[in-house]
């Protein structure tokens, strides 16, 4: 991460505030996605793996497929795909 463990450890105690760039890099570092930490950290999705993965997934996947993804979603919700 470009940093000391000690560094690490400040960060994990909150003895130091971390920057947004230093946020940035740490998810890049552990392949998520910043919401994790931010407004998301509470979702319901972020306490099954399965779930977790399946966003980020999406995090990494070309835009131009949401909408069909919205579209798939959309119908396995509504029974379609059972």
């Amino acid at each position: 991460m470009g940093c000391s463990f000690q560094q690490i450890q400040k960060y994990e105690t909150a003895g130091n505030r971390m920057s947004v760039s230093r946020l940035y890099d740490m998810c890049k570092f552990l392949e998520i996605p910043m919401g994790q930490f931010l407004q998301e950290a509470d979702a319901p999705y972020m306490h099954d793996a399965n779930l977790v993965h399946i966003v980020q997934n999406l995090y990494k996947m070309d835009p131009k497929y949401i909408p069909s993804i919205i579209r798939i979603t959309d119908g396995l919700a509504r029974g379609a795909g059972a």
